[in-house]
């Protein structure tokens, strides 16, 4: 087969006009599939698992068909750098009634692909480049690519797909013949090295301007979202600090420029322009990033769509910077015109009660809890110990009451108990500072605390003087039954 051979001005002609038609795709990221390793030869059976790597990258839903024939040989899909051909390499058949590119009619296409034995046991990086030289044919076929007959825009093709690593670890094999010393290095596809080179290079200067377009694009979307979600909470706390100012006025006399922030804050329409800003601002951003999640393939004409996207976001940024800085502002006037720290004062000693109270109602509910546990394994022993001293009334009147499920009913109290807890913690979760919670909810909580505790601890002296009742009528064996078993909990 006669080489071609291009300049680089030719070669770069091919390229943007692939560029034009099918766009660019990031590369293939071969960490994703750890079982790939080019010392490693293709067993028949993997053979479809190894096409199916290829055609998902280019999204071809194909069915593969593969035939292995020792029989069968190919020219110029491989060529070593003497221009001279192997018949190693696998081939499509390319069907007249192939259907368009993502189409419903593509799903479950079958192709058929001939491949000799001796191209397996090349290894699966070796292999695995001749097979994105032959479905880059399919792709190309399938939507009408007027460069579709070249192989050499074929080879390109396969680059601008992302399979240029796989070509760069399969692209060359050294075979050392076994009745010489002679080392024979094939070099697959229809470019030299020096077009490779050119090739890769330029193919990989448009991919880089993509990725740098998306990652400029990510990061001002995180950044946009941090925006707003300091915004949302400073206009938050923007109006809870006014509503608290306006409940508790410590001061009357206000700069001029600080009654005009007071006056702005008082009207409706302050606070619904900022979240329509919000609203606005996030579907805009979702405008942009949604198509991007899904997008694969990258054309000429998305560069200025990227670009224009990227000035978006930043007009996007400016716009919520400015907001979050006058938010920022009308914040410290309020704060200016409250004793912040007479308030927070108070708020602290509040908050350390009740952690405190907290941390002792859960110790306490722990610790009934055991004691429950050890009533309840009392009460069964004191059953199968009939033989009892004689009970007093009093004495009487306990057990009777222990009988009557008095364990299922405390442990009905404790679970109680632990759900007022819960909503305690809940309440201090939201009393970030001393405006965004009334002082008195806070105090109410304490002493729902302090009452809580009262009540554990009488529960825990009822249920010590329950047990003892218990144990006070086993008889002399049984208290030494009773200590034994005890020992052995």
């Amino acid at each position: 087969m006669q080489r071609n051979v291009f300049t680089t001005e030719e070669l770069k002609g091919i390229i943007d006009g692939l560029y034009n038609t099918i766009g660019i795709r990031m590369n293939i990221n071969l960490n994703n599939y750890p079982w790939i390793d080019g010392r490693f030869s293709v067993e028949q059976s993997s053979f479809c698992d190894v096409c199916k790597v290829i055609t998902d990258h280019l999204e071809l839903p194909i069915v593969v068909m593969p035939t292995f024939s020792q029989t069968f040989k190919t020219q110029g899909l491989v060529l070593n750098e003497g221009n001279g051909t192997r018949g190693i390499g696998a081939q499509v058949y390319i069907p007249g009634n192939l259907p368009y590119y993502k189409t419903e009619a593509m799903k479950n296409f079958p192709i058929a692909i001939t491949v000799p034995p001796e191209a397996l046991a090349q290894g699966q990086y070796y292999l695995m480049t001749q097979l994105s030289h032959e479905f880059s044919h399919i792709y190309l076929y399938s939507r009408r690519d007027p460069q579709k007959d070249s192989e050499w825009a074929t080879d390109l093709c396969a680059l601008m797909m992302g399979f240029t690593p796989l070509w760069i670890q399969g692209r060359k094999q050294t075979i050392r013949q076994n009745d010489s010393n002679s080392i024979d290095i094939m070099t697959q596809g229809y470019l030299s090295d020096s077009e490779f080179s050119f090739a890769v290079d330029y193919i990989n200067t448009l991919r880089t301007s993509f990725e740098q377009m998306r990652l400029n694009i990510s990061d001002l979307k995180n950044a946009i979202q941090h925006e707003c979600d300091d915004i949302s909470q400073y206009l938050n706390d923007v109006y809870l600090l006014h509503d608290f100012h306006y409940k508790h006025p410590n001061k009357s006399l206000m700069h001029k420029d600080d009654a005009n922030v007071f006056s702005r804050l008082a009207q409706p329409q302050y606070r619904e322009e900022i979240e329509t800003l919000l609203k606005d601002s996030k579907r805009d951003v979702n405008n942009v990033i949604t198509p991007l999640k899904y997008q694969k393939e990258f054309y000429k004409k998305d560069e200025k769509l990227m670009e224009e996207s990227c000035e978006l976001l930043k007009t996007i940024e400016e716009k919520l910077r400015n907001t979050f800085d006058e938010l920022r502002n009308d914040l410290n006037v309020v704060l200016h015109h409250i004793e912040v720290e007479y308030y927070t004062g108070i708020h602290i000693s509040r908050i350390k009660s009740m952690k405190k109270g907290i941390k002792a109602g859960t110790k306490l509910i722990q610790k009934l809890s055991k004691r429950i546990d050890t009533l309840d394994r009392t009460l069964t022993f004191y059953k199968e110990n009939k033989k009892l001293q004689n009970k007093n009334e009093a004495d009487a009147k306990t057990i009777s009451l222990i009988n009557a499920d008095y364990v299922g009913s405390s442990r009905a109290f404790v679970k109680k108990m632990q759900e007022k807890i819960d909503e305690i913690k809940g309440v201090l979760e939201k009393a970030r500072y001393f405006y965004s919670i009334d002082d008195t909810i806070l105090l109410a909580q304490v002493s729902e605390l302090e009452n809580a505790s009262n009540t554990l601890n009488y529960c825990l002296a009822e249920q010590k003087s329950h047990l003892r009742v218990l144990i006070r009528n086993l008889s002399f064996l049984g208290k030494i039954k009773y200590f034994l078993y005890r020992r052995l909990l």
